[in-house]
């Protein structure tokens, strides 16, 4: 049973053309939630986002003391993180750019996650 569930969580935090295209489809949601301040669109990305397979690696990894797991858990996850930052950022620059609403951002959805105390929060879950 371990086995199953150890190659199911490898097959899930493996970065494939598959992980990378909801990767991307994730982070255009995000920032199309984030650009009309809307949070129910924010969280709907949340739930397309494959990320949770490199986490889930780590954490079992972590726990059964598979490095090469654990490993490619935190290396997805960096890479994942990095990539949703980078098509955020060419996103919502063209965003900004190509509309006339580039003196309302931050909008308030922006502003709370960047609130101190919500990253505070953000980091435990």
């Amino acid at each position: 049973v371990v086995k199953q569930v150890v190659e199911r969580i490898m097959n899930s935090a493996a970065f494939t053309f598959d992980y990378a295209c909801m990767l991307t489809v994730a982070s255009l949601i995000a920032v199309g939630g984030l650009a009309t301040n809307s949070a129910v669109i924010v969280v709907a990305s949340m739930l397309v986002s494959p990320i949770m397979g490199p986490v889930l690696a780590l954490t079992f990894g972590a726990t059964l003391r598979n490095k090469y797991m654990a490993k490619l858990g935190i290396y997805n996850e960096i890479l994942s993180l990095a990539g949703c930052v980078v098509i955020g950022f060419v996103v919502g620059f063209g965003y900004a750019w190509g509309t006339n609403n580039r003196n309302a951002w931050p909008t308030q959805e922006m502003a709370s996650r960047g609130n101190p105390y919500a990253l505070a929060d953000g980091a435990f879950i």
